[in-house]
């Protein structure tokens, strides 16, 4: 209809730290053709929401929760309900893009980390610090009717190429980008 969707992760002053400790941080919030500005959509605070992708039909939208580890799927009104939501995730979900099969493909950092360690939720986050250690990570694609999530593609710490938050399907590939890069990655996908 026209309309834009957009997160907005940390409101008021609100810090990563709190979103990692599980507490609501941001929003979604709406724009409508004529409106003056966005509208925050009532029901969909949640801990750093971040990626935010809208069902083929209009009818519901999916987001990543940085701070939850997951993604929800919630009923595209307002106020919105929450529909269903995924188990936590491995990776800190980032940005969401649906593929030309519906599913939806996510991608992010492993919390765990040989090198660089468990991610600590109840410390004073760093951006700096955590970006600065190089971690593996996954992409997944996630069934929106279910939520079962699925492992497309995995790839070990890399200096050159770290901190992933976005994967896109293309074709027969998955295009990978990062936050604090100047390349992306692809990756050939095998049926």
């Amino acid at each position: 209809d026209g309309s834009l969707l957009a997160t907005v992760p940390l409101l008021h002053g609100a810090g990563i730290s709190t979103a990692l400790q599980g507490l609501n941080t941001g929003s979604v919030f709406r724009w409508s053709p004529g409106d003056s500005g966005f509208t925050e959509i009532k029901g969909t605070g949640l801990p750093y929401p971040n990626g935010i992708e809208v069902s083929e039909d209009g009818l519901e939208f999916y987001v990543a929760s940085s701070g939850l580890f997951n993604v929800s799927a919630y009923s595209n009104t307002n106020p919105a309900r929450l529909l269903r939501r995924t188990e936590e995730l491995t990776i800190l979900p980032d940005n969401l893009h649906r593929d030309v099969n519906g599913l939806l493909i996510t991608g992010g950092l492993n919390q765990d980390s040989l090198v660089c360690g468990q991610l600590d939720r109840s410390e004073e986050f760093s951006i700096e610090a955590f970006a600065a250690c190089p971690r593996p990570f996954a992409i997944l694609s996630i069934k929106p009717q279910s939520m079962i999530v699925q492992t497309l593609a995995t790839g070990p710490a890399n200096a050159h190429f770290s901190n992933i938050t976005m994967a896109l399907s293309v074709a027969d590939e998955l295009w990978i980008g990062t936050f604090s890069g100047d390349r992306i990655a692809y990756k050939t996908l095998h049926p």
